[in-house]
């Protein structure tokens, strides 16, 4: 099963997210600040990541091209309360991009898909 990373201020939303992964046997890390993130990346190198974009120190934006520059292999879903934000998401290489609230099927689904890529 595949490790992913959660990014995530919102601590209720990292825990939310993190126990319903677990759940369906993921192994599961939570970062909540960009800086964290980023450092999670190198020691961990996850499967996934998903990824907020209002972080309290680094914009996710940052994140994601920081992530991608270095591990292209590693599929980066967004989350976020701003849709707007999905064709600048794609633009920076995101493999995946849903709104919050989060629908659990639908990131459950983009995440079994996505990483089959890896």
């Amino acid at each position: 099963m595949s490790t992913i990373l959660i990014v995530e201020d919102d601590k209720e939303v990292a825990n939310m997210l993190k126990e319903r992964l677990d759940k369906e046997g993921y192994t599961t890390f939570l970062a909540h600040t960009g800086m964290e993130g980023l450092k999670a990346v190198n020691e961990i190198t996850p499967d996934c990541i998903t990824l907020d974009i209002y972080l309290p120190d680094i914009n996710g934006m940052e994140v994601l091209k920081k992530v991608k520059q270095n591990n292209t292999n590693i599929v980066v879903i967004v989350l976020t309360s701003d849709d707007v934000l999905e064709k600048q998401a794609q633009q920076n290489h995101a493999d995946g991009f849903l709104t919050k609230p989060v629908n659990f099927k639908k990131l459950k689904s983009l995440i079994e898909t996505s990483c089959k890529k890896v």
